[in-house]
């Protein structure tokens, strides 16, 4: 008979384990998200949350969504209710800013500083 330890994760890393036994709770600020977008893209919170299709109105959209599931882990429903979009439209969302990151030099240098300023909130 094989033993088998409570807590063995096969296949994922030492420092993943770590963070799956931590019940630490990471708040967001959404609101300082949405400004701290708004002030590099030049638009407003609100035209980031409205159904506007300028270029400069979806790359912030697309960058929130981003962020919210990357770097805060929030599942694509939840953020597609933060912005009044489907789940799919989240999981598009990604995929075309990571297609734009890799690609385009201005908007990653723009996306490096909001991450940035978002990591020292």
């Amino acid at each position: 008979m094989i033993k088998i330890h409570p807590y063995v994760f096969v296949g994922l890393e030492t420092n993943t384990k770590a963070r799956l036994k931590s019940s630490k709770k990471v708040y967001v600020d959404i609101e300082s998200i949405l400004k701290i977008i708004s002030e590099e893209q030049s638009v407003s919170v609100e035209d980031i949350l409205s159904e506007t299709r300028h270029r400069e109105v979806v790359n912030g959209r697309q960058l929130f969504c981003y962020i919210m599931r990357e770097r805060f882990g929030f599942p694509y429903a939840k953020i597609g209710r933060l912005i009044k979009r489907n789940h799919a439209t989240i999981l598009h969302s990604n995929r075309v800013h990571m297609n734009n990151y890799q690609f385009d030099k201005d908007y990653k240098s723009m996306c490096d500083r909001v991450i940035r300023r978002v990591g020292e909130m």
